[in-house]
């Protein structure tokens, strides 16, 4: 809900999300330099395609057409700090979750595709397991080439266990709150028909 709500929203509230969600990754002690430097190539296409694609007033007169546009830097711009923001968050809500809180959480959501024949029961086995083979992985440079090396039995578990947590009153008004500010946002940018 929060990628449906950010594009929306105006600049100050914006700068709040932004704020908070650097003060909540310090407290956690997480870097968010990290993640923009992760993210600089994303970043910088992102601000060079809007500059480049969007008409309006050259930023060098003297480049002529060769000039990005004030109007395509500004709105590139946006729309990456809009994406460190999206990003910040996910780090905060999801990333940071136990491995078997995430599983149990894509579970509950995957429970509906029973009814078209999907088993829930089987993609949280997988995505645990993948999750698990990957955790073991060291991380930096030659992960491929030492899983390629690495011996057919890697010591996998053979069941994993999910803990059902019920959503609670406080759960519920959060998602609804959530949802009614989406559909408010959105509300107020439509058209007048």
């Amino acid at each position: 809900m929060a990628a449906l709500a950010i594009p929306g929203l105006p600049f100050f509230m914006l700068i709040v999300l932004a704020v908070s969600a650097l003060f909540i990754l310090l407290a956690m002690r997480r870097s968010p330099h990290v993640l923009i430097w992760r993210m600089r190539w994303l970043l910088g296409i992102l601000v060079l395609g809007y500059a480049y694609n969007l008409p309006g007033e050259a930023l060098l007169a003297s480049a002529g057409e060769w000039s990005p546009s004030r109007e395509g830097l500004t709105h590139g711009a946006g729309q990456a700090f809009r994406l460190l923001i999206m990003l910040a968050w996910l780090d905060i809500l999801v990333l940071s979750l136990a491995g078997e809180s995430l599983l149990t959480g894509l579970y509950a959501l995957a429970r509906p595709l029973a009814r078209i024949g999907l088993s829930p029961d089987r993609l949280a086995l997988r995505l645990g397991l993948t999750l698990r083979a990957i955790e073991r992985l060291e991380r930096g440079t030659g992960n491929l080439r030492r899983l390629s090396e690495a011996p057919p039995d890697p010591g996998l578990p053979t069941s994993i266990r999910l803990v059902d947590h019920r959503a609670g009153v406080v759960d519920t008004l959060v998602l609804g709150t959530a949802l009614l500010a989406v559909l408010l946002l959105f509300a107020g940018s439509w058209p007048n028909a």
